[in-house]
């Protein structure tokens, strides 16, 4: 017989059972019905503030296109890069780049099969769902989200989002600080707009962020850490030993013209 706690660990096998025992549960009529019941107030309410604005509109619209995600990504990036180059010395830059792409990587991975899950999972957004919705995309502004409308389930954002949050946590205080806060004005931009039910957020990024978590925890995913670490460190140092001869030559040249 198989023993779960030795083929996942502790922690996966916990994230696991709670998953399992929400699913018993959605099966009861009325605790789906409850769920849902919440999904549609929750959905209502959050679109509600579209129609005060239209500079604010026309910003959430856009941080909801395939646009808004490169930019909010590009500035995500450059968050961790300078997060990095902020280290007390060499090395410590190393162990924050590492960390930051080792994450990446892994939040990669499980983005690509919780857009693999969306496929099998039909739901539609709220978008499709409710008739009287204030669309930015069709009925106001025309501008294109990135979404499909029958693939709710779960949300992909909001795993990204979530995982870096929670990584961050215990080794980067105030980086998780900051992505916590970047994590909920993001996520409630896609609740606004239609994009995504406020139980894709809980019951399908938040247990897939904490499923990878505990997994990392308690298995050997941990362990490329270190790998990734070496290397980013043989990336590194490789280029300091190109960049020094370089900057000695642009010295002597500088030196030769002030002469």
């Amino acid at each position: 017989m198989i023993n779960l706690k030795n083929l996942y660990g502790r922690k996966s096998t916990m994230v696991l059972g709670v998953a399992f025992l929400l699913a018993l549960l959605n099966m009861n009529p009325t605790i789906h019905s409850a769920v849902i019941n919440v999904d549609m107030q929750v959905a209502i309410k959050m679109n509600s503030v579209i129609g005060i604005n239209p500079f604010f509109d026309q910003t959430l619209a856009l941080l909801s296109t395939r646009m808004g995600d490169a930019f909010m990504l590009t500035c995500i990036c450059s968050l961790f890069v300078i997060h990095s180059l902020r280290g007390a010395n060499l090395n410590e830059t190393i162990r924050r780049l590492s960390f930051w792409i080792w994450l990446g990587a892994l939040c990669v991975f499980t983005y690509f099969i919780s857009c693999a899950a969306e496929y099998f999972v039909k739901r539609d957004t709220p978008l499709l769902a409710f008739h009287q919705f204030r669309n930015l995309q069709t009925t106001m502004y025309g501008i294109a989200l990135h979404s499909c409308p029958t693939s709710s389930f779960p949300s992909g954002h909001g795993l990204a989002y979530i995982f870096f949050a929670i990584m961050a946590w215990r080794r980067y205080f105030r980086m998780s600080l900051a992505l916590w806060g970047l994590t909920i004005i993001m996520l409630s931009v896609r609740l606004i707009v239609g994009l995504h039910w406020l139980s894709d957020i809980i019951f399908g990024s938040l247990f897939l962020a904490a499923l990878l978590v505990s997994l990392i925890s308690d298995t050997s995913l941990k362990k490329t850490y270190q790998l990734t670490q070496q290397a980013v460190s043989f990336v590194i140092r490789k280029l300091f030993v190109w960049h020094k001869p370089c900057r000695e030559v642009l010295i002597q040249q500088n030196e030769q013209r002030t002469c």
